[in-house]
């Protein structure tokens, strides 16, 4: 996209990779807030949050039966990469736009 280091949180807003992003769209459980400067300034704030965190989950997926874990754990994986109707991303394209997929040649035998 861009070669150039200074543009990485434009690619990420544009990639939608921000942490907000992916929470939103449900490849995200959580953000784990940093501290400031990022994480690699606070090595032990940065695990303490992480822990905190990694708790609070686990404590309420323990309270949850086993069968409804794994039928949340098949809705999420099977939910990722859908795409929302109301996306723009959903629009399908024009006709003139739709390449066919060209054949892989075999390789000689």
């Amino acid at each position: 996209m861009w070669k150039n280091r200074a543009y990485a949180n434009r690619a990420a807003e544009a990639l939608r990779l921000t942490s907000a992003d992916l929470l939103q769209m449900g490849l995200a459980d959580d953000i784990v807030p940093e501290p400031p400067g990022g994480a690699h300034t606070d090595p032990t704030a940065t695990a303490a949050a992480l822990k905190k965190c990694l708790l609070q989950h686990l404590r309420e997926l323990r309270a949850l039966p086993p069968q409804t874990l794994l039928s949340q754990r098949y809705n999420k994986f099977r939910a990722m990469g859908a795409i929302d109707a109301r996306s723009p991303a959903a629009d399908p394209l024009p006709p003139a736009m739709v390449v066919p997929p060209t054949p892989m040649p075999l390789p000689p035998e």
